[in-house]
């Protein structure tokens, strides 16, 4: 597959995970031209080259995703990726459980962050929900 080819299915999955949002950070061409072309090498790499491969669905990869950046604290991340994970269908119950099986190999200051950077995403997600006319219990 082509860099160009890798950089349209990686902006395309990454449309459909993380959709922009009033409040979301600046995507390619709304950043300085260094962030723009970090952007871009993300796009093509971490989504059209990685994420858009055949051995995982989504739901697999967006929990190994969560699994490793809670490990490595990156916890702005977490909190971008625990949005993506609902958006590729896991539940606010199947995240928080995600979260809590690294307690064990992360220890509790780890756990603890995530845990507050997921619920806080998962109340910003509710409450968008509400705001466009659906109810929490359907998340």
């Amino acid at each position: 597959m082509e860099s160009g080819e890798r950089e349209a299915l990686g902006r395309a999955l990454l449309e459909k995970m993380l959709p922009p949002r009033p409040t979301a950070p600046p995507r390619a061409g709304q950043a300085s031209e260094a962030r723009e072309v970090a952007v871009a090498l993300a796009t093509e790499y971490c989504y059209g080259a990685v994420w858009a491969r055949p051995g995982l669905d989504p739901r697999s990869r967006s929990l190994v995703t969560l699994g490793v950046l809670i490990a490595d604290g990156k916890f702005d991340y977490v909190a971008v990726h625990a949005r993506a994970a609902h958006n590729n269908g896991l539940t606010f119950e199947e995240i928080l459980e995600a979260v809590l099986q690294t307690l064990p190999y992360v220890g509790f200051p780890a756990t603890m962050a995530a845990f507050r950077e997921v619920e806080r995403v998962i109340e910003e997600i509710q409450a968008e929900s509400v705001d466009e006319g659906a109810t929490p219990e359907q998340n």
